[in-house]
């Protein structure tokens, strides 16, 4: 007999995992720390695409900017132009669950 205080859940969807001081890092927005969480949930293999992350998210252009201005300087989110093989600058983006470099941290007011 079910309990009417009982909540079951029912995993009937995939599944990504966040660090938790991702999600609680006070150095970064909330809207940085859900992007950031969403980008690391998809895995390792995920390519990023920015018009997809910004559609699924709903990010504006002015939004996506300020977010990724942010991830850079706290040192979760990387990008660089690389010349390929065919001699031409591709972009190269990089995001991580663990902090690239750790910046100085602000002092707060």
């Amino acid at each position: 007999m079910e309990m009417d205080n009982e909540i079951h859940f029912e995993d009937v969807r995939p599944i990504g995992s966040v660090p938790e001081d991702i999600l609680i890092d006070p150095e970064i927005s909330s809207d940085a720390r859900l992007v950031l969480a969403w980008m690391v949930s998809r895995g390792e293999r995920w390519k990023i695409l920015v018009w997809y992350l910004k559609e699924r998210l709903d990010l504006s252009d002015y939004m996506w900017r300020k977010v990724r201005e942010e991830l850079k300087e706290r040192g979760y989110y990387q990008q660089y132009q690389k010349r390929g093989e065919d001699g031409k600058l591709h972009w190269v983006k990089k995001v991580t669950n663990k902090q690239i470099y750790f910046p100085p941290k602000r002092k707060r007011r």
